[in-house]
């Protein structure tokens, strides 16, 4: 089974239930890469940036999303922009049967 996409707990007086959430469907991940902040060429081991052949430093390496062979930088201001909704609480609306759930959606964990 996949790591949890939210943790948090119920809490109903002084009953406390410890919950985890589990996407019903693959994730989709956005990587970050390091990048050059010069030329933008991915850094590799030892933050090395190949093309201009020199080692970055930690506070100059900027993140970059890859888009099938391209790789476009994101500032940090870019990423603050995007407003989610909340990350810390989560509406339960209603409880259902697991009968309820369709098979397809049941991940099931196999030992061997």
């Amino acid at each position: 089974m996949g790591r949890a996409i939210w943790k948090g707990a119920i809490a109903f007086g002084l009953v406390y239930i410890p919950v985890k959430l589990y996407s019903p469907y693959k994730e989709r991940v956005v990587k970050f890469h390091l990048l050059c902040p010069d030329c933008k060429s991915q850094i590799v081991y030892k933050r090395w940036c190949p093309k201009c052949k020199k080692e970055v430093e930690w506070e100059r390496i900027v993140k970059g999303v890859k888009i099938g062979d391209t790789v476009i930088p994101v500032s940090k201001e870019e990423l603050e922009k995007i407003k989610l909704k909340s990350i810390k609480t989560i509406e339960i609306t209603e409880f259902i049967d697991a009968s309820q759930i369709d098979p397809l959606y049941i991940k099931k964990r196999t030992t061997t």
